[in-house]
């Protein structure tokens, strides 16, 4: 079958952003990730924020420690980072 036949982790690799972050738009970048998420490892941001900074794209990394995947228990926290980030970089 086809799944069988592909690379699952070649895939993958292809898909993650971190892949082609140089042909990501220069523009400012705001990533939020739960500290506790168990569907995506917060390393995966991490990661991403050091390729930001190697590249000097412009962006913020907020780890919420205890957030899970969809940062549930920090809506307010999200909705405060967002519109803060919108009124600096959406004019």
């Amino acid at each position: 079958d086809y799944v069988s036949k592909i690379n699952v982790e070649e895939e993958l690799k292809k898909r993650s952003a971190i892949s082609f972050v140089e042909n990501l738009p220069r523009i400012p970048y705001l990533i939020m990730h739960g500290g506790a998420d168990t569907i995506i490892s917060p390393a995966q941001s991490i990661n991403m924020a050091e390729k930001f900074k190697e590249l000097n794209y412009n962006h913020k990394l907020v780890i919420l420690e205890n957030g899970d995947h969809y940062l549930k228990n920090y809506r307010k926290e999200v909705d405060e980072l967002r519109k803060e980030w919108y009124g600096k970089y959406l004019k």
